[in-house]
Parts: C-alpha cells; sequence; structure tokens
C-alpha cells in the first residue's frame, strides 16, 4: 500500500489480525498529544458522527508508518531486529498533529483523521520503517511500496459503508498540537464489533 493512502489498521474482519509500524500516542508517550486527540476525538462521539464511525480504541492512537499484512506468517523477530539497527542513529524528535479532517478529502472521506505536519525527521523514519518492512520480503517485491510520508495522519476510526453520505461537516477548531516521537512499535490489530483493538506487540526506542 503506497504511504499517500495510508491506513489505520482497522479493516479486518472479526477475530483476524495484522501487523503495521507505528508510533504510539498514548498517555506514556506523548500526554499533550493524546489529551488533545482524545478531546476531539469525545467531541465527534458525542455529535452527529457518533454512528457513522467505527472508532479507534479512546487514548490509544497510532502514526502508521507501514501497514505489514495478516500477522500469520510474519518473521516478527527478524523484523524487530531490523527496525532496532535502524532506529540505532535517529534522535527522538517533535511532530504537529492537527484538527481533525476527513480523511483523506471531503467528497472520498474514508477516515476520520488528524493530518501530521512533515518534517525531514519524519521522512526518515518512514524510509527505515520500509527498509525494515522490505527485508523481510523478496528482493524483486522490495521497494513497491513508497516511502515518502504523503498525507501523514493518525486515525479516529473508519467511516462505516454508505454514512458518508447526507453526513454533518466536520468542523473542529483548528490549532496544532506537538507530538514527541521517542518510539515506535509493532502493532497487532484485530477488528473487534466496537471497532479496532490495537497491542503493542514490541517497542524499539529510537537513538
Amino acid at each position: 500500500m503506497a504511504t499517500e493512502e495510508l491506513e489505520a489498521p482497522s479493516q479486518e474482519k472479526s477475530g483476524q489480525s495484522r501487523l503495521s509500524i507505528a508510533v504510539p500516542i498514548n498517555a506514556s508517550t506523548s500526554p499533550e498529544a493524546t489529551a488533545f486527540l482524545k478531546a476531539h476525538q469525545h467531541k465527534l462521539q458525542t455529535g452527529q458522527w457518533s454512528r457513522r464511525v467505527r472508532w479507534v480504541e479512546t487514548g490509544k492512537f497510532h502514526l502508521v508508518l507501514r501497514v505489514l499484512g495478516p500477522e500469520k506468517g510474519t518473521d516478527t523477530e527478524a523484523l524487530v531486529a531490523a527496525l532496532r539497527t535502524g532506529l540505532a542513529n535517529l534522535k527522538p524528535f517533535e511532530l504537529g498533529v492537527d484538527r481533525p479532517i476527513l480523511y483523506p478529502r471531503p467528497s472520498r472521506a474514508r477516515e476520520v483523521a488528524c493530518l501530521i505536519r512533515h518534517t525531514s525527521d519524519l521522512k526518515r523514519l518512514f524510509r527505515i520503517a520500509h527498509a525494515a518492512a522490505d527485508s523481510l520480503l523478496p528482493e524483486e517485491e522490495r521497494g513497491k511500496a513508497a516511502a515518502k510520508p504523503h498525507k501523514a495522519h493518525v486515525s479516529f476510526g473508519r467511516i462505516r459503508s454508505g454514512k458518508a453520505r447526507k453526513a454533518p461537516n466536520l468542523i473542529a477548531e483548528s490549532g496544532e498540537c506537538p507530538v514527541l516521537v521517542g518510539q515506535v512499535d509493532l502493532i497487532r490489530t484485530e477488528q473487534g464489533p466496537m471497532g479496532p483493538v490495537s497491542t503493542s506487540l514490541e517497542s524499539i526506542s529510537l537513538g
């Protein structure tokens, strides 16, 4: 999947799991950004968008760097080792997260999400994640997913099928909040009855 169309790993059928490489945003890793995201998500969950979205678990947000696919058959030990090597020389850095929007655009909305401001450090992080993932693939399949983080975002949830029609405009107060990027996680995501449920399998610190 090309990074300009990156989605939170929330599409699996109930009981199935898939893996992704992501930056966790929670009370432990980035409390200010987590409070910012929770406040915006809560407003949407209690408004006219409440039943239109399969909401991401509150307080467990992620900036997805690479969606890997089904967990079964993935050599997670080799993947974690490749990530550790790639992240060893990248120091923690700060990003900015903006207000929620209809992603990727209102006319073709698939998710409610907050865009992330691009930086050179973010581009480098995307390249590291893609290189680690590609190291598990046959040589002829490597590099097919672009490593440039177009429209990097934090998903609040995927819009339910058909629910974007006649939906109210999504209007939120503008304003950017800093996000500290100090680790990358290998995430398992399963689709539950109320929405995606994510579990961190491994955390790799930057630097």
